[in-house]
């Protein structure tokens, strides 16, 4: 019923600007044009931006002119609110398809996806060094772009699935033998993502412990 209710709501502010209903609103500022395509059948194209409330809290935006879209951190911040931008995500889907198939606004990586790279800093596990590791690689990301109200917008053009790969494999590459105490990952002087020590008491630690096992030994 959620879904149903907000995919009628993006009708009207595609023809008329706004539409409103209850605790839910949405805007649009922008074109909206449907092409016959004999390759694709019909394709939506859209321009300007997109926006989407619940309550008083803007809880989605698309800005198809920057290729930018944010949840303005509001993934997760309660069961309703998480449903409601689901629901709209769900809808605008159901606007843009077929389109989405062939990435011709907005691919379903970006629609879906970005909630990983725009949520807050709060939602973030806070263990093993989690949370600093997430704020300095979105801090150097490509597709992550900070505006001055402290938001964060997912660039889908830029988005760089092979870096994307390596962040979350440094994850589970640091949950292998405890290897969190000693080591974090960072941006290195080449601007690759590299592992290294934390600090030289982290070194020191590591390298007793090393000894301290010898070829065969298993000391955490």
């Amino acid at each position: 019923m959620l879904f149903s209710e907000q995919f009628e709501m993006l009708q009207t502010p595609i023809k008329e600007g706004s539409s409103h209903r209850k605790n839910r609103r949405v805007e649009f500022e922008g074109t909206f044009k449907e092409l016959p395509s004999f390759e694709f059948g019909h394709v939506v194209i859209m321009t300007g931006k997109l926006t989407c409330w619940y309550h008083s809290s803007e809880i989605l935006c698309v800005d198809f002119d920057k290729k930018q879209v944010t949840d303005f951190g509001m993934s997760g911040y309660s069961t309703s609110t998480t449903r409601n931008l689901h629901a709209w995500r769900a809808a605008l889907y159901a606007v843009l398809r077929p389109s989405l198939t062939y990435d011709f606004c907005i691919s379903v990586e970006a629609l879906y996806g970005s909630s990983a790279w725009t949520a807050s800093k709060s939602r973030y596990h806070e263990g093993q060094g989690w949370r600093q590791r997430r704020e300095r690689f979105k801090s150097q990301a490509p597709w992550n772009y900070k505006d001055a109200n402290g938001v964060w917008w997912f660039d889908w053009e830029l988005f760089d699935p092979a870096l994307s790969n390596a962040y979350y494999a440094a994850g589970n590459d640091l949950a292998q033998d405890q290897a969190w105490r000693y080591y974090t990952y960072d941006w290195d002087a080449q601007g690759k993502w590299s592992k290294r020590f934390i600090d030289a008491d982290a070194e020191r630690r590591y390298l007793a412990r090393k000894k301290k096992r010898g070829p065969r030994g298993n000391v955490p």
